[in-house]
């Protein structure tokens, strides 16, 4: 059976705090179900602006992204 395999984007660049959790996550996340689950982890914006990213959450072009909360506002408002 193939892994499933989600895209996690972020807007940080390669080496900050919040890219090195996620590659940690990923890591871990593989471990714990054998390798049927793997994180492919997008720094630096590859797969958009933080709004291009929560908008991709529901048609599933993201999987998992970490926008700041002033973005979050401006696509879902009422978010905190």
């Amino acid at each position: 059976m193939a892994a499933t395999v989600l895209k996690v984007g972020l807007i940080d660049p390669p080496g900050h705090i919040d890219v090195q959790a996620s590659e940690r996550m990923a890591q871990r996340v593989a471990e714990m179900t054998a390798g049927e689950v793997k994180l492919e982890i997008y720094p630096a914006a590859q797969l958009g602006r933080a709004s291009d990213m929560l908008m991709g959450l529901k048609p599933g072009t993201v999987d998992r992204c970490a926008p700041r909360r002033e973005n979050r506002r401006r696509v879902v408002p009422g978010s905190h």
